[in-house]
């Protein structure tokens, strides 16, 4: 339907007498676009005097307008004017700070390249920062980009392995101070590698008595979560809880080193006790861990003291 004036019209076919009604049709439209009297970015000098930038926008009925800032999220105007009189430095925008990946699927042995990017005015940006962290332990990454004046500055990991998971945080600024009240402006990213199950023990070699007990505790982590574990004798046989052997898997903090700091991890310890040793308990045990990207195999050896 069109606005416009309508008129329906009843006649009576036989009389020929007839009446008539109209009808006004309005029709509620826009905003479609909105217009301004200058463009997206308009740069000006301290000092200048700013002319009045004008908000338009065809609709009905009319529109109202507003204007807000970015820098104190507060609305500056409510009409379609915007008023800036002198122009002073603090009008200037801090950076807003945006932290991109190459890929959502975070498996290790394969790529990932994480862009930090900051717009903002003026467009002069300074990176002073694009740290790993585990909780509050900084990792000493070794595929961060230089830092300095700079467009852009990223991670770029050819092959994501454990230690490459914690959280990203990209810090910049413009030397503007944000509504934040701060100067350095941050984004953060949360990486979360997707690897094979990881065994944390360093020793191999454990000795006890013949006819004595022996307590065996292996850490590990698993990210994702472990699906399935078992231990093998030297001689073959599968090694299950029995009055020789007790197997259990808890939950506890483990202490992995990424690129040489030690960090601290959600794992697991399996933990392995053998009563009343002989010579058929001494010798090598196989243990294999499985999740849903890969199973890990670790062996130790029982020696008789």
């Amino acid at each position: 339907m069109k606005r416009g004036t309508y008129r329906c019209e009843a006649i009576n076919p036989d009389t020929r007498s007839k009446t008539t009604k109209t009808v006004t049709v309005d029709v509620r439209y826009g905003p479609d676009d909105v217009t301004l009297n200058v463009t997206n970015i308009h740069t000006v000098t301290e000092g200048d005097t700013v002319n009045d930038i004008y908000c338009s926008a065809d609709c009905w009925p009319g529109c109202v307008f507003t204007w807000s800032s970015m820098t104190t999220r507060r609305q500056v105007s409510s009409t379609a004017v915007l008023n800036f009189r002198r122009a002073h430095r603090y009008d200037a925008d801090s950076p807003d700070v945006l932290i991109s990946e190459s890929s959502a699927l975070l498996h290790e042995n394969t790529p990932l390249d994480l862009l930090c990017k900051a717009a903002c005015i003026p467009a002069v940006y300074k990176y002073t920062g694009f740290l790993q962290r585990v909780h509050d332990i900084v990792v000493p990454n070794s595929h961060v980009g230089s830092l300095g004046v700079r467009d852009i500055i990223s991670v770029n990991i050819p092959s994501l392995q454990l230690h490459d998971t914690g959280v990203y945080t990209c810090y910049v600024h413009n030397c503007i101070f944000g509504y934040n009240k701060q100067l350095i402006q941050t984004a953060s990213r949360k990486v979360e590698v997707q690897a094979s199950p990881r065994f944390l023990l360093e020793e191999t070699n454990f000795a006890g008595d013949t006819s004595g007990n022996i307590t065996i505790a292996i850490p590990f982590v698993s990210i994702p979560e472990y699906t399935s574990y078992s231990v093998i004798r030297h001689d073959g046989q599968l090694v299950s809880t029995n009055g020789k052997y007790t197997l259990h898997i808890r939950n506890e903090s483990v202490y992995p080193l990424f690129y040489g700091q030690q960090v601290t991890l959600s794992g697991n310890v399996l933990e392995i006790i053998i009563r009343d040793l002989s010579e058929k308990e001494f010798g090598i045990y196989k243990m294999q861990i499985a999740n849903d990207i890969n199973t890990a195999n670790f062996s130790i050896d029982v020696k008789a003291t």
